[in-house]
């Protein structure tokens, strides 16, 4: 004979795992995932309650999931990895972009630019809050608004078939916006240490480094030529280099000048 007054059960074997009390991580990421798939997105807050656990524990268990390829972290919580993810990328360049992450400010106005991909650039926002996240690329904007749940702004202006957005348009918006931390991303340097892009976006990038209070370069290793690029900065004009576990560090290179040098390296 049934008791009215018994706990419901239900035969829906997510609600079942999701009511056990001390649920162990494997179970966790079993209902995280299956809470993905039939809803197509999930917010730590949430998932905590549900779970009963600190949304820190599940914050762990995002980046444990997102590192085996399962999910995309976003702002407050995960959507479904996609082919072109960040966790798929090679470990090296996920260390670069953690780095990058620990040195944004934790609310004000963030300049992404340079050779930055959207796929970079929401991996660096997941857990941002507080920032308003300014781009010159519309591909990123793109990306960002559909992933974080932060204020993007696209510059505007000319917009380069790689994406980019230039010109005097884009150089007069970043005039009028005061920028607490500019993130550039390039993928190499001259011999003396010298940043090149072209004549149109290299102009843009000394404004926006102007109007920053906080200059972060985002280095790929490697090494580019000088022709036909224009000079935008040094490397000793930024705060702070980050760059990967396989570029030259020694005294004879050109980042052995920087004020501030953190390597990445993958685990």
């Amino acid at each position: 004979m049934h008791d009215d007054n018994s706990p419901s059960t239900s035969t829906d074997s997510s609600y079942v795992t999701i009511a056990t009390a001390r649920t162990s991580a494997a179970e966790r990421h079993i209902v995280i995932l299956e809470l993905l798939a039939s809803h197509g997105h999930v917010q730590v807050t949430d998932l905590a309650n549900r779970l009963s656990v600190s949304e820190e524990t599940i914050r762990r268990d995002l980046r444990v999931l997102e590192r085996a390829e399962r999910l995309s972290r976003a702002h407050g919580g995960a959507v479904p990895v996609r082919v072109t993810s960040l966790a798929a990328a090679d470990p090296e360049g996920r260390a670069l972009v953690d780095q990058i992450s620990n040195q944004l400010p934790d609310e004000g106005a963030v300049f992404l630019g340079g050779d930055v991909t959207g796929e970079q650039a929401t991996a660096m926002l997941a857990d941002a809050s507080k920032l308003e996240v300014i781009v010159s690329r519309l591909d990123v904007a793109i990306s960002l608004s559909s992933l974080v749940d932060l204020p993007v702004r696209s510059l505007g202006g000319e917009v380069s078939s790689s994406g980019e957005q230039s010109g005097e348009w884009s150089r007069l918006e970043l005039e009028h916006i005061m920028v607490d931390t500019a993130v550039v991303f390039v993928t190499g340097f001259t011999e003396q240490g010298e940043l090149m892009a072209r004549p149109s976006d290299a102009a843009v990038l000394r404004t926006a480094l102007r109007r920053a209070h906080t200059r972060v370069l985002a280095l790929d290793s490697g090494s580019i030529p000088a022709s036909h690029f224009t000079v935008f900065a040094h490397l000793t004009d930024f705060d702070v280099v980050v760059t990967n576990a396989e570029a030259r560090t020694d005294e004879s290179s050109p980042l052995a000048a920087v004020p501030t040098l953190i390597v990445a390296s993958a685990p």
